[in-house]
């Protein structure tokens, strides 16, 4: 073993002599400025002619084999990972667990459906692509698999939810796309207070679809924040707004209604005074009777409509059954 790196320290000793022979000579054939000089005028240059001839480069010999540095990698290998010392799992944050291929289209910017992220963490991913079949040499494209829960409508917690996910996944990749999707976010509950049914889903699906298609084939990139007037418009056509039952405006519903203020405000008003379109008081129908000052509900009978006495005490009641036992 000493006899081998004997051998090899010589080789190296010969070649640095080597190199420096060579590089002496450069420097007398190019000055240090890399320039081409006239080889007759180097002194000791018998050459004839005077003809100015550049220096041919020479090629030099390998350099002799240096030691690698070892750098440190930011990536871990798995054994690298099994050394490691393992750390409880309730001290790590909470993770969407969304399968490589979801997690990727909803960064590249494609129409994901929500629902696929509210199934069990097990089946996440089965029903998002294709699937390829290997007959031979042959591979065979079937279609996905159809689940009718990823058909269904969401309702507005699910969709909240399931929204969430699909932000969070995307603002790791774009940190400061997350104020734009939280006004989204906002739009969308609006929606769905001030007007029944879905249509604050429908207007998700058409705008989501619109924003991966501008982005796919125009390469144009939608403002999630900013609400589409003339898509809103198209979705809620025909349907009614919620409107608050005391005042019928659209912006608040009856307990946060400045009539409802006003009404505990105004301890002696008298249920006369009460509007015809209210319900009637429960309460005051009962036999115990109603013990709020200032009731929201009209304190009539059920029977008929008459504002001087409950259900209790109301003679057409009394007559029905009457008429009934004979």
């Amino acid at each position: 073993m000493e006899e081998l790196l004997a051998g090899v320290l010589d080789e190296l000793k010969t070649l640095k002599e080597q190199v420096k022979a060579v590089s002496e000579a450069q420097q007398v054939a190019v000055p240090a400025g890399g320039a081409p000089v006239n080889i007759a005028q180097v002194p000791g240059n018998n050459q004839q002619g005077g003809a100015c001839v550049v220096a041919e480069p020479q090629e030099l010999p390998p350099t002799p084999l240096q030691v690698p540095v070892i750098v440190p990698s930011t990536s871990y290998t798995y054994d690298q990972v099994s050394m490691a010392t393992p750390v409880p799992s309730s001290s790590l944050p909470i993770v969407d667990l969304v399968p490589e291929n979801i997690r990727k289209d909803i960064i590249r910017g494609k129409d994901i459906n929500l629902a696929q992220l509210l199934l069990p963490t097990r089946e996440r991913g089965v029903f998002s692509g294709t699937r390829d079949i290997k007959i031979g040499d042959e591979t065979l494209t079937l279609k996905p698999l159809k689940d009718k829960r990823l058909t269904r409508s969401l309702t507005i917690q699910e969709f909240v939810k399931a929204f969430n996910i699909f932000k969070n996944i995307l603002c790791q990749a774009f940190p400061q796309r997350r104020v734009e999707m939280d006004r989204y976010m906002s739009h969308i509950i609006d929606m769905a207070t001030k007007f029944p049914g879905l249509a604050f889903y429908e207007y998700h699906l058409e705008f989501s679809a619109r924003a991966a298609y501008y982005r796919e084939h125009h390469q144009c990139l939608i403002d999630w924040g900013s609400l589409d007037d003339r898509l809103l418009t198209q979705v809620v056509a025909g349907r009614k707004a919620n409107t608050c039952s005391l005042c019928s405006a659209f912006d608040h519903e009856a307990n946060f209604c400045h009539l409802a203020a006003e009404s505990d405000a105004q301890p002696n008003a008298s249920s006369q005074s009460q509007p015809s379109t209210l319900k009637t008081c429960w309460h005051y129908n009962s036999e115990r009777g109603c013990n709020k000052k200032n009731c929201l509900f009209r304190h009539a009978c059920n029977v008929c409509q008459n504002t001087g006495h409950p259900e209790v005490k109301c003679l057409k009641k009394k007559d029905n059954k009457s008429h009934k036992i004979n």
